[in-house]
C-alpha cells in the first residue's frame, strides 16, 4: 500500500489520490490535523513546525506496515520520518518528493549534510527531484549515490476559471516563498513607471532594504486565496529568482493552469515547463535590462500575451498533467525495486 505524508490536506492534493484510485492502487494519507501556516511563516515558529514533522512521522508509523511504501511530499518530513523509523525500530521503504536544499551559509550547510547524508543513504530511501542537473550537485553535496535519485516532475492542476486576456491591462503579479529577486524587480519596476506591479512576498524570506518603487503594491503572508485572487487579476506573471535551485515552480504551474503570461529567470526547474519566446519568456538570473525589456514587450502586446498564455497551458496540461506525473511515480516505483509493494486491488 501507499501511504502519503502531506503537511496538510489541501483539495490541490487530491489529484495523487484520484489517480491511484483509478489505477485501482490501495493508499492511505496522514497530515498534520494542527497544521498552522504561522509555522512557516515566522521564524520563531521553526521549531515547532519540525516538532510537527516528527509527531506526524510517529503516527504514520504506528498506522503502517513494512510493506508499504511512505511518500512524502514534504522533503522535511521524509527526513523526520527516517529517523524516526530507526528510532523506533520500524524500518520503510520511503520516497521523498522534489528535493530543494538551497545551498546555505557554511555552518548551517555543515549540520545540514550531517542530518540529511544518514537518511538519504538507507538502502530503502529514494529521492526524486525535478530536473536532472540537481542530480549531480546533490550527489556531490551530500554523498549520496546518484542512483538514488530520479527526475520527477511537478504537475499542473487544472482550474475551472479562465480569465480571458481580451480586456484592458490590469497589473504585473509577483509572488511566493522562496528564492525571489525582489531586487532586480524593484530596479525594473523603476524603469517601467506606469506599469502597476502587485507583489506578494513571504516577510521572513523578503530581506530587501531599499525603498519599495511608487508602482508597487506589497503585500505580505496573505492567505492562499487572496494569494489565487491576485494572479486570477493580473494581466501577467513574473517569477525573477535568485537562485539556480528549484523556486518558483508552484506559481509558474498555477500560472499555466489560470491561461497567464509568465516571464521568469532561466533555471533548470523553468526550462523544463517554457519554451522562450514560445510559452513564455525566460531571461538571465539578475538581468534587470532583460526582466525590463521583457516585462514591457508583454505588457504592450496582446497577442503575445495570448498566444504565450494558450500554449503555456496547452503543453502543460499535455507534458505535465496529473496522469503523467502519477504514470511517472509509479515509475520510479518500479525502477527502484518495490513494483510488488503496491499490486492492484483484486
Amino acid at each position: 500500500m501507499i501511504c502519503f505524508l502531506f503537511d496538510w490536506k489541501k483539495e490541490k492534493n487530491n489529484y495523487l489520490e484520484e489517480e491511484l484510485s483509478s489505477s485501482g492502487i490501495n493508499y492511505k494519507s496522514f497530515d498534520m490535523p494542527d497544521y498552522n501556516m504561522l509555522d512557516r511563516t515566522k521564524k520563531y515558529r521553526l521549531f515547532v513546525l519540525y516538532y510537527k514533522y516528527l509527531k506526524l512521522a510517529f503516527r504514520s508509523l504506528i498506522q503502517s506496515d513494512r510493506d508499504d511504501i511512505m511518500i512524502c511530499v514534504n522533503f522535511t518530513s521524509a527526513i523526520g520520518l527516517g529517523y524516526m523509523s530507526r528510532l523506533m525500530g520500524k524500518p520503510r521503504t520511503i520516497i521523498a518528493l522534489n528535493m530543494i536544499a538551497h545551498q546555505r551559509p557554511w555552518p548551517v550547510e555543515m549540520i545540514r549534510r550531517l542530518l540529511y547524508r544518514p537518511v538519504m543513504r538507507t538502502k530503502d530511501f529514494v529521492i526524486t527531484v525535478n530536473a536532472e542537473e540537481y542530480i549531480a550537485e546533490y550527489s556531490q553535496r551530500f554523498q549520496v549515490q546518484k542512483q538514488k535519485f530520479f527526475v520527477l516532475h511537478d504537475p499542473v492542476q487544472p482550474i475551472i476559471t479562465h480569465n480571458s486576456l481580451n480586456g484592458p491591462n490590469t497589473y504585473v503579479f509577483t509572488g511566493g516563498e522562496a528564492k525571489r529577486d525582489w531586487d532586480t524587480l524593484f530596479k525594473a519596476c523603476r524603469n517601467l513607471p506606469d506599469i502597476k506591479f502587485v507583489c506578494i512576498a513571504r516577510e521572513k524570506y523578503f530581506g530587501i532594504k531599499t525603498d519599495v518603487p511608487a508602482n508597487v503594491e506589497l503585500l505580505f503572508d496573505t492567505d492562499y486565496r487572496t494569494f489565487v485572487d491576485n494572479m486570477k487579476a493580473a494581466s501577467a506573471i513574473t517569477l525573477p529568482l535568485n537562485s539556480q535551485s528549484p523556486a518558483g515552480l508552484i506559481v509558474l504551474l498555477e500560472s499555466a493552469a489560470l491561461y497567464k503570461p509568465v516571464i521568469a529567470t532561466k533555471t533548470p526547474s523553468t526550462q523544463n515547463y517554457i519554451k522562450d519566446g514560445i510559452s513564455g519568456f525566460l531571461v538571465e538570473q539578475g538581468s534587470v535590462e532583460e526582466l525590463t525589456e521583457k516585462i514591457h514587450i508583454l505588457w504592450n502586446n496582446k497577442d503575445i500575451q495570448r498566444s504565450f498564455s494558450s500554449n503555456l497551458h496547452e503543453d502543460l496540461m499535455k507534458n505535465h498533467s496529473t496522469k503523467a506525473y502519477v504514470s511517472r511515480l509509479l515509475t520510479i516505483i518500479e525502477q527502484s525495486g518495490f513494483s510488488e509493494l503496491i499490486k492492484p486491488n483484486r
